[in-house]
């Protein structure tokens, strides 16, 4: 609670009705994995998410991303790999 505070009292805390995924993902990038992942684990993230999230999840806001949305899009892409196979 009280980083949250501090993050608001700040204004670096962005509410989730007003960031979009890619946002997100800039800043987890800079703020967590340009720090604590390795170069080549960075480079697959950015190519999954480039390839295969961002299209569906990209543009859409934080808030709108619901858990059922996730499991519709993680069946949905399993299903394609398993078909290409």
């Amino acid at each position: 609670m009280a980083k949250f505070q501090v993050e608001v009292e700040a204004g670096e805390y962005i509410a989730p009705e007003k960031m979009t995924f890619n946002k997100f993902v800039k800043e987890w990038r800079y703020i967590y994995a340009n720090k604590h992942l390795e170069l080549k684990i960075i480079e697959n993230y950015s190519h999954m998410l480039k390839n295969h999230i961002d299209p569906v999840f990209g543009g859409r806001r934080w808030d709108e991303i619901k858990p059922l949305y996730h499991s519709y899009y993680f069946k949905l892409t399993a299903i394609q790999h398993s078909v290409r196979q």
